[in-house]
């Protein structure tokens, strides 16, 4: 009976003795692999790593934490804006992103934690203008982070900002 084997760059898939299975594929001379419980789940996952991979998604970005990504994005993009924007970001990115969500893996983002960030800084008693700067930083900076190919898609796409609401006019009479 012959052994079924699978082709070059198509992955790896064996049973480990705690009876869990691991799929392994190489890129670019690194190993990635995963455990999983079952054998389709391992499957599966080489699937959705091959078609990441095919689609430019570089694996480092899985590592890669907000930290560890916005100040080498300000650097960039300090290039193309004033200086007094530039110090802006800086400050909104050291005061109120990364305390927050400094720690997060790029993978690991997702639309409703950048919502619920964003309701948590409302509610911290930050305006509506300073939420949508934040917003727009983060925006950005995921949208470069998409094209560089560490995150397949910007969470921050869609999400709902606070509505600013304006003071009532004031008349001042003679």
């Amino acid at each position: 009976m012959a052994k079924n084997h699978r082709g070059r760059n198509e992955g790896s898939i064996f049973q480990r003795p705690n009876k869990k299975w691991r799929a392994q594929i190489y890129h670019q001379g690194q190993r990635i692999s995963k455990n999983t419980e079952t054998k389709a789940e391992a499957l599966e996952w080489i699937r959705t790593m091959q078609s990441e991979l095919d689609k430019g998604y570089d694996f480092k970005g899985s590592t890669t934490t907000l930290k560890d990504y916005l100040p080498g994005w300000l650097e960039n993009r300090r290039l193309s804006l004033r200086p007094k924007t530039a110090h802006q970001y800086a400050v909104i990115i050291n005061k109120h992103i990364l305390p927050e969500m400094g720690d997060k893996k790029l993978k690991d983002l997702r639309l409703i934690q950048i919502e619920q960030f964003y309701s948590g800084l409302l509610q911290k008693g930050l305006g509506p203008r300073t939420i949508k700067v934040v917003h727009n930083i983060l925006h950005a900076s995921l949208d470069k982070a998409v094209r560089y190919g560490l995150v397949i898609f910007n969470p921050t796409h869609g999400a709902t900002l606070p509505r600013y609401s304006h003071d009532e006019m004031t008349v001042l009479d003679s």
